[in-house]
């Protein structure tokens, strides 16, 4: 299985007593104050009995957590054992979306505490030192959220009968409650990624993990889903885009359940589900059928599908439909 490998070139930047994500770095070192601890604050219930479970969050006590990087995973280790024997894993990464910013994932369904853990242990230095990730798990009942942003920042939200045992937690980090704690997202700063470049060692590259392989892998042990509306075709800001370019990336399996192949398929598309039923339908297999799988689905500006499809690009917007097949290498 492949690795993250982090770029050496990356510096971190700390202060005597606090240091920062590899993936993050204020602009002016010099100005960089942190101030660690953690703000508090009570969240009334949202919405009411009649809205599903993901609508409808309890009375719960909210708390922003600013620690040094290095000990973030002490931390989320001690706060992990507030959560029940199944959660809702969640993950953000900056993704390769022409339209959207980030690619937010979540479980619709609990999985076992361990598989979240297992994701955790594997993948443990891109999701705690990338400038383009932030991951967490929450459950409902007790409601317990656990949350680490891309700035490495900690927010935990529970119901009140865990405010005690939360606040135990904290104090046992010796962190204080403070009016305003200051982490690096309190000044001027960048964030990056800090996984290697592509190596030119063909040996080295077939070692190396990419953030997509990374995804990919936590997806299948997450068991996450992309949310966002499959059926529509928005911006982030809401703005109807129609129908656009994608590519999307398919695997094909066989009766054994074993990948035999995958192949990135550039296409045009008016939503998610569609571009999906598309490149499914490219390689000739059934959208319904388990035999092909959609790993990945971004929208491209026209100039990056236009590099890809080359002359039949001209048609696009205004002819839903396949236009390029490529097998991947694995």
């Amino acid at each position: 299985m492949r690795k993250a490998v982090l770029d050496t070139a990356v510096t971190r930047v700390q202060t005597a007593e606090f240091s920062c994500p590899l993936g993050v770095y204020p602009t002016d070192a010099a100005a960089f104050k942190p101030i660690p601890g953690y703000h508090f604050a009570f969240e009334a219930s949202d919405g009411d009995e009649e809205h599903d479970q993901w609508e409808h969050w309890p009375d719960r006590y909210m708390y922003d957590v600013v620690v040094s990087h290095t000990r973030v995973d002490a931390l989320l280790r001690s706060l992990l054992a507030l959560l029940p024997g199944r959660c809702y894993p969640i993950l953000d990464v900056l993704g390769r979306d022409a339209h959207r910013e980030i690619d937010p994932y979540i479980a619709y369904d609990a999985v076992g505490i361990e598989r979240f853990i297992d994701g955790l242990r594997r993948w443990r230095e891109w999701l705690l030192e990338d400038g383009l990730v932030g991951f967490g798990a929450m459950s409902l009942e007790p409601f317990v959220y656990i949350y680490v942003d891309e700035h490495k920042i900690v927010t935990l939200r529970v119901e009140p009968s865990i405010k005690e045992r939360a606040e135990k937690l904290l104090a046992a980090f010796d962190l204080a409650a403070l009016p305003e704690p200051h982490g690096i997202d309190a000044f001027e700063h960048e964030h990056r990624t800090v996984l290697q470049a592509a190596a030119e060692d063909e040996a080295a590259a077939a070692d190396a993990a990419t953030q997509e392989d990374i995804v990919e892998d936590l997806i299948e042990r997450w068991r996450l889903t992309l949310n966002v509306d499959a059926e529509g075709n928005v911006d982030d800001h809401g703005k109807e885009l129609g129908p656009t370019p994608w590519r999307c990336v398919v695997a094909l399996r066989n009766e054994q359940d074993d990948e035999v192949c995958r192949a990135e398929v550039y296409l045009v598309a008016p939503s998610l589900a569609e571009a999906e039923r598309i490149a499914i339908e490219a390689l000739d297999r059934d959208p319904d059928s388990d035999d092909a799988c959609v790993l990945f689905a971004d929208r491209l500006n026209p100039e990056d599908f236009a590099a890809a499809v080359g002359p039949r690009a001209d048609n696009a917007i205004t002819s839903p439909g396949p236009y390029a097949v490529r097998a991947l290498k694995r």
